[in-house]
């Protein structure tokens, strides 16, 4: 790893996901049942300094859903793994600093406070749309 700025396990338990900030990118360690971990693979790069991952989450329902908060804690995207593209943009009226999920809720971490928002129906039936 070289400047990991978060982590998160998958639904399954399997993967580790770390956020590394720089070199702007979240990497895969493939997790065994000896506790080893196995070298990484990257699962998503971003080629912009302006959108280097912050911080991830992963959605329960669809499992296949991962969200990143980028940048400057400006903006969420929502990654459809299986189909390996972005499938929800939002741009955020604030920054961040951490983005977690509980149950149909977003959870995002500010300087001096916490915001809850709910998860967009359209996310929670997959069937999501870019917003700016």
């Amino acid at each position: 790893m070289v400047r990991s700025s978060d982590l998160s396990i998958d639904l399954s338990g399997n993967r580790l996901l770390v956020a590394e900030s720089d070199p702007n990118r979240i990497v895969v360690y493939d997790l065994d049942h000896n506790d080893s971990i196995h070298l990484g693979w990257t699962l998503i790069d971003f080629p912009n300094q302006e959108d280097r991952p912050q911080s991830l989450t992963f959605l329960r329902t669809p499992k296949d859903h991962l969200m990143v908060l980028l940048g400057d804690g400006s903006k969420l995207q929502v990654y459809h793994l299986a189909r390996g593209r972005v499938v929800h943009t939002q741009n955020l009226p604030f920054l961040a600093r951490r983005v977690r999920i509980h149950k149909n809720w977003i959870y995002l971490q500010a300087e001096d406070y916490i915001v809850r928002k709910k998860i967009p129906q359209s996310l929670l039936q997959g069937r999501a749309r870019k917003k700016p």
